[in-house]
């Protein structure tokens, strides 16, 4: 079942694309201190583990949005403004 699924899923990059947007703004919430279901996000993320399609559709835009994110606050410590 997982399979079709990840066939599913992987094949439409309308819907893999709105779930990681999704996921990413539930993180970006939770960074900023808003309270979030962890326990979901967590389902969801080994999710798209068990569907192989983690790395690829997940990993690389959770890591460039971190990475902007420390970029932004590491400057924000840095600026004399």
């Amino acid at each position: 079942m997982a399979a079709r699924l990840m066939i599913h899923v992987g094949a439409c990059l309308q819907v893999e694309s709105r779930l990681v947007q999704g996921l990413l703004a539930v993180i970006e919430r939770e960074r900023c201190g808003e309270s979030v279901d962890r326990a979901l996000l967590a389902s969801l993320l080994r999710c798209l583990n068990d569907l192989g399609i983690y790395i690829n559709a997940f990993q690389v835009s959770f890591l460039l949005s971190s990475h902007t994110l420390c970029l932004m606050a590491w400057c924000e410590d840095r600026c004399c403004c």
